[in-house]
């Protein structure tokens, strides 16, 4: 896992309630390894917009999908 990850990671976990948001930004940015990267090592939940379904595994044990 890459620095970044980590840092972000360890940033979200002093955060009260966070919940990490998949958008069309992560195919336009190509980041959707590293959406995975973050959701697997800050164990929050991830809502996925209706517009990157696919951005984010839907059967991912953290995703939850946005209506």
């Amino acid at each position: 896992m890459n620095q970044a990850i980590k840092k972000a990671a360890e940033f979200m976990n002093a955060a009260a309630k966070v919940v990490l948001v998949v958008g069309s930004q992560v195919k336009t940015c190509k980041a959707q390894k590293q959406a995975l990267e973050l959701a697997q090592a800050c164990q929050y939940p991830v809502a996925v917009m209706p517009r990157s379904k696919g951005m984010f595994p839907e059967t991912h044990e953290r995703c939850v999908m946005v209506t």
